[in-house]
């Protein structure tokens, strides 16, 4: 088990970003279709962009290209069957919520990986 804990480096306001996650919850219409309602939150976290560690090669694709890593201490949602994965608004792109998991290394943390799902037309976050 790890014994390092740097929580108290990631709640430094130095290395926290705020960034935005829009809470989806799916539910039944009156007409029977599902309906996807959206809530939106904000949070405080540490926001990278993943490491080639994260990339998974494919022949068919490159899975989380263009994903972001993320510490934070809320517990971010993937899909299940009562609501649609969380989606992180971020550096003006959206990201899907791939994986969440406890982190072993800041007490508290969370460590969620998440894949681009849509960046606006000429948008190029070098500016960031």
């Amino acid at each position: 088990m790890a014994t390092l804990d740097v929580s108290d480096v990631l709640d430094t306001p130095e290395f926290n970003s705020v960034f935005s996650v829009a809470r989806r919850n799916r539910d039944i219409g009156d007409n029977g279709r599902s309906v996807v309602a959206e809530e939106l939150l904000t949070f405080n976290g540490v926001v990278q962009p993943i490491s080639n560690r994260d990339l998974e090669r494919l022949p068919e694709v490159d899975r989380l290209n263009g994903g972001i890593t993320v510490w934070c201490r809320e517990r971010l949602r993937n899909v299940g069957e009562t609501h649609v994965a969380d989606e992180i608004l971020w550096g003006g792109s959206r990201y899907q919520v791939v994986h969440c998991d406890k982190w072993a290394y800041g007490d508290g943390y969370y460590e969620i990986q998440a894949m681009l799902v849509l960046q606006p037309e000429g948008y190029d976050n070098a500016d960031e």
